[in-house]
Order: C-alpha cells, then structure tokens, then sequence
C-alpha cells in the first residue's frame, strides 16, 4: 500500500516561533466525474490520514487538490485549470475525467476555515477575516457543446460559485455573500461584447455574473442601476468585475452630492469633475430653478458645454449655507429630463461583504499553503541538500527536502497532535509541545514504523 500526503502549514505540525502564522484548514473537499473516482464527498480534519488499497482513489483525491493549487498558483495564465504544471501532470480532459461516464465536466469543490493568529505583518489579512466563518468554492469545467482540440489542453469554466458565510457579531449578522458564474449558451451582439478601452487582459463576457442581493445592492449603490456583464478572471477566480450603469442617473447623483453638502460628494468620484458633459440649457434651469441670473461664467456660447467644477464652484459661492430638499428634488427632475440617456462601461472589484477579501484569501491558501510531500517522481539522489536561496522551511515540490528539514530544526520546539489523542481509551485530546525529533518518533512508533532513526 502506497503512502502518500498532502502537508498543509500548520496543520500537522505547529512551529513555535515569532512570525508563525496558521491560515486555514479544508474542512470539506468534494469531487465528480474526477478520473476513477465517480463521486466522493469527504469531511476533513486538521489530521485526516488516506488509507486504502492500490487504486482505490488515494492519490486521485490529492490530485484535485494538487490540480487546484498549482492553477491558482500559476500567475497570467489564460488556462482555466493547469492540467500539466510544475506538481503534477494529468495529461489532457479526456485522461482526467471519469471514463465510466458520459459527462463532459469534472466538479470540484471545497470549504475552508481561516484561522489567524497574532502577526504584526498580517495585520490587514487579520483584520479582514476576522468576520469570515468559511468560504466554499464549486468550480466546474469541461467541453463546449462543440468542442475544438484545444479545450482538451485547456478546458472552459462552465460554472463558477464563491461563497462567503459571515460571522454574527455585534457589526453584523450572520448571512452569506456569492458571486457565481456560468457559461452562457448564446453569445451577445458585438456590440453588447464590447470590452473597456483600458482593459489590461482580455476580459469574459461569455459567463453571466451573479450576485446575492446584498452584494447587488451594495454595487448598485455605487454606481446607479449597475448590472454585472463579465468579469476578469485569473484560472477560474474572478478578480474584477465588468459592469454596465446609467451614466445620466451617475451624473444627477454627482450634481446633487456637490450641491448638498460642502466639498466634492462621495456620489461624484465616478465623474470626473473636468468632464464637459453638461449641456447648457440644463446649467442655466438649475441656476433659474435656484434663483440665480442666467449668466454662464466664464461666457455664454451656443452649445457650451459645463461641467461638474462649475457646479463645484456654484456650490462654493454658497457659503455654508444649504438647499432645500424640495429644491434639490426639482434640480434632481431638471437633470433628468434634460440629460441624454447613457450607458457607461467600467471595471469594479467583486463586490459585498468580505467578498474580495475571500478571492485573495482563497487562491492565498492554495498558493502558500499546500505543500506536497511525495511520492518522489525524480531519479533517487543520494542527498538532497537545502539551497541557500530556499525556504528553510520548504521541504520541496516532491518532499525531496524533508530529510534536511527534519534534521535542520530537529531540536526546535513544535505544538502537535499527539498519537494518545487517538487511543480509544484516552482522555487527552490537546496538543502537547516537543522537540520535532521527539514529535516525529513518538509518531514512528505509534505507526509500529520505526523506533529511532
């Protein structure tokens, strides 16, 4: 029976030592259609052990894992999921998914706890997850309905979800945030696909974007009657949103937020304050409609265009002193009517609650956080000696520098799970402190492996 493992930081073993920072751990990890395995759904612990005969799943398992955390640790790819990278190697679609079946997709899902202690330098990420319980991702890719060679390289996402479940606390309820994705079956004109002229990467607009209602209303507060028609992705995670929005009712938000308080508004930075986007005839209605002569400063001229640093200014000659709401409400019915109706593009973060907050922590976790200790797939080596420029912690892509590593810090003292916790008859169930020496031969002997080494 083969012995193989995935080493997640802080799981197993807890280093105690300035600067130690424990992240997260998978609670539940979910596959279908994944190579031999059909459909399994396993509940995990910071220690779960695999054990089972030859081919009965073990190592396909680890793979999806493995598959996961090389994809997202794979920065600028264009590849909704890394089939052949640097951890491991699963040739095209058709090897990967399950060949008793006749489905063209392979699901993958899983739920992670974060969990941070004290950290100075972590301070931000601390902050941010403190009102995060979990966070669950469903990713789910395969073939088109026509399929071209190159999807077997290089799947399509076909279905995307995040979700972030929060905390109760004294500043929030409990509840959830989400953002889904899914492919759609008709594609839109080329005009509804145009993209943003700055736009750094090629954008999505083949997957419709959706949000919980909280989240949407959150968007929508921003920018007036928003409506989410793409996204950036890095693999399968969204980074950035693609939203469409009324630029009129943005600009009437903007006249009004100068208008109302002192200052610039916050309801105006989606505006530039130099843009010339005002006509007029709409300028002068709202300086008659606040009793004010009909002169346009600097000059009048037909067609002149103002803009929001006019109303800045108009707004500035005023003193501290304030409109009507009844006022601000005609201004409000003047710039409606009298702006034209505009629709604008533009790139926003995902929004909600702890939302983007969650893509960083997640592809976080995957990227720094999963380390794979073997089977060794080089040829044997004698020796396999730390390099200088290495993490000292880092015991290697395949588990080639584990040796070096237990022998380097084996004096160190670690917090660990103790094999007592798993004697049927024991009470103990806290984690004990140790050298990693003494941790890691009280564990030999509990498997009857070895005694010393």
């Amino acid at each position: 029976m083969h012995r193989r493992g995935i080493f997640c930081k802080r799981t197993a073993l807890q280093f105690v030592s300035a600067g130690c920072i424990l992240v997260a751990v998978i609670r539940h990890w979910s596959i279908r259609n994944f190579k031999s395995v059909g459909e399994a759904n396993l509940a995990l612990a910071p220690l779960t052990l695999f054990a089972g005969a030859n081919s009965s799943g073990k190592s396909t398992l680890l793979q999806s894992i493995l598959l996961i955390a090389q994809t997202l640790a794979a920065r600028g790819t264009s590849q909704t999921v890394v089939l052949n990278g640097y951890i491991v190697k699963l040739g095209q679609f058709d090897d990967l998914r399950n060949d008793q079946s006749d489905e063209d997709r392979v699901h993958i899902s899983w739920t992670l706890t974060p969990e941070v202690v004290e950290d100075r330098a972590m301070l931000r990420l601390r902050r941010a997850l403190s009102s995060i319980d979990s966070v669950s991702c469903d990713v789910v890719f395969g073939l088109s309905d026509e399929p071209v060679q190159s999807e077997q390289l290089n799947p399509l996402l076909q279905e995307f979800r995040l979700g972030c479940a929060l905390r109760q606390s004294s500043e929030q309820e409990a509840g959830e945030s989400f953002v889904r994705l899914t492919r759609k079956r008709v594609r839109k004109s080329e005009e509804e696909l145009a993209a943003p002229k700055r736009a750094r990467v090629a954008v999505n607009l083949d997957l419709v974007v959706e949000l919980d209602e909280e989240s949407l209303e959150y968007l929508r507060d921003e920018y007036a009657e928003a409506l989410p028609i793409g996204c950036f992705l890095q693999a399968f995670m969204p980074t950035s949103l693609v939203i469409k929005f009324d630029e009129r009712r943005e600009l009437v938000k903007a006249i009004l937020g100068i208008l109302s308080g002192p200052g610039r508004s916050r309801y105006s930075r989606n505006v530039p304050l130099a843009r010339p986007v005002i006509p007029e005839k709409v300028y002068l209605d709202i300086r008659r409609c606040l009793s004010l002569p009909d002169t346009l400063f600097p000059s009048a001229e037909d067609g002149k265009m103002v803009t929001l640093q006019d109303f800045l200014e108009l707004r500035q000659s005023r003193g501290r002193s304030t409109f009507q709401p009844e006022v601000l409400s005609e201004i409000e019915s003047i710039a409606l009517s009298g702006l034209p109706l505009k629709h604008e593009i533009t790139t926003v973060p995902v929004p909600g609650r702890s939302l983007d907050d969650a893509v960083d922590y997640t592809r976080d976790f995957f990227v720094r956080q999963i380390k794979y200790l073997g089977p060794l797939r080089e040829e044997p080596k004698a020796l396999y000696p730390l390099q200088h420029s290495a993490d000292p912690q880092d015991v290697g892509l395949h588990g080639e520098h584990t040796a070096a590593v237990l022998h380097r810090f084996r004096l160190s003292e670690i917090q660990y799970v103790p094999p007592s916790c798993f004697i049927e008859s024991s009470t103990d169930t806290g984690l004990k402190v140790a050298t990693l020496e003494e941790a890691v031969f009280e564990w030999l002997r509990y498997l009857d492996v070895a005694a010393s080494v």
